[in-house]
């Protein structure tokens, strides 16, 4: 995409405590739909630089960990690299209508990634990548081949427990939700560093 590498990784339900991680996100949720301190921009509930709230249970993410940490390390393999590699779980987002977080990137980490724990795909979008500024805006442009010619791309074809994982300096965002669902899109984001020798 836009000439990174992106690539999609699926996690089974039941190789991690779902139910109990979704549980207590839902439940930080329903006290606050708009948690955000992170920035002024974004509509959405995340617990970014909120973590530590004693208003808020704190999700458990270690059935998770040894998950992310074998996907990063295959990852970074896969582009020939044989650096040691480290993870950090920095955020969950919880949205429903109308929520969407700005574009950022992860400065510090060397690639990111995207956890759809819960996800409609049938209603919820999936992360938005926005390009470097050098482009030439074509219309009717579909598919990521021809993504280095668009301003933005939208990943096409997320389904839940599906992972993204992707070069850290590549902003991305969530676009605005604009239907309701019966489920809440719920997304656990976590960096990889590259251990330099």
């Amino acid at each position: 995409l836009f000439g990174f590498p992106i690539v999609k990784y699926k996690i089974k339900p039941f190789e991690y405590k779902k139910d109990q991680l979704t549980s207590t996100i839902l439940h930080n949720y329903n006290i606050d739909k708009e948690r955000n301190t992170w920035d002024t921009h974004s509509y959405l509930h995340q617990n970014i630089t909120d973590e530590h709230n004693p208003k808020f249970k704190v999700p458990d993410y270690s059935s998770l960990e040894p998950i992310y940490l074998k996907m990063a390390q295959q990852y970074v393999r896969s582009l020939d690299l044989n650096n040691e590699v480290s993870i950090e779980i920095v955020n969950y987002t919880c949205t429903d209508k109308n929520n969407f977080m700005d574009p950022h990137i992860h400065g510090p980490a060397d690639f990111v990634a995207a956890h759809y724990v819960s996800f409609d795909s049938a209603v919820h979008t999936p992360t938005v990548f926005h390009k470097p500024k050098l482009y030439k805006l074509i219309q009717q442009q579909k598919g990521s081949l021809n993504s280095w010619i668009k301003p933005n791309f939208l990943y096409p074809q997320v389904e839940e427990d599906d992972v993204l994982l992707w070069p850290s300096l590549l902003k991305h965002g969530i676009t605005k939700q604009l239907q309701r669902s019966k489920k809440k899109r719920i997304s656990i984001t976590f960096n990889v560093y590259l251990k330099h020798v």
